[in-house]
Order: structure tokens, then sequence, then C-alpha cells
């Protein structure tokens, strides 16, 4: 059954943990992140692929505490998307 028009719905979940994976990158360019959200209980709630590219990917280098910064700074971004 379909509404007869769209509801926006909201749901507040409290994310603790968070695993990330490399799926794919272009050398100097980019990289695709496979995201995965935790929940206190080690439940999975959300997962999102993003691609790192431009400045951000140039920042990460070599030092994947970037990855971890980015990641907490953006998080409210990546789970919108």
């Amino acid at each position: 059954m379909k509404f007869s028009e769209l509801k926006k719905v909201s749901i507040s979940y409290t994310i603790s943990s968070y695993e990330v994976q490399v799926i794919g990158f272009n050398l100097g360019e980019s990289a695709g992140l496979h995201i995965t959200f935790h929940d206190e209980e080690g439940i999975e709630k959300f997962s999102r692929e993003i691609m790192l590219m431009g400045e951000d990917y140039k920042k990460w280098g070599s030092d994947d505490e970037y990855i971890h910064e980015y990641i907490i700074a953006n998080c409210d971004k990546i789970i919108l998307m």
C-alpha cells in the first residue's frame, strides 16, 4: 500500500561505533569508502558509501587518523546521504 502523499519521518539513534572499508580508489584522485555505523549494542544502523575526493583525499595521504576525524566531523552529513 502506498501513501497518497509523501510522509516525512524522523528517527533517532545513538551511534557508538563505525567500521570503514576502502572499496576502490583512483591513485592521486579519489577513494571510495564503505562506512557501517553501529549502536551501543553493536547492531548495524546505517551503511553508506562515500567518495573522498579533492582536498579531503589529499589530506588523507597515509594518515588513517584523518579518515576517523573526517567521519566524526561529517557524521550527520554521511548518515543523511
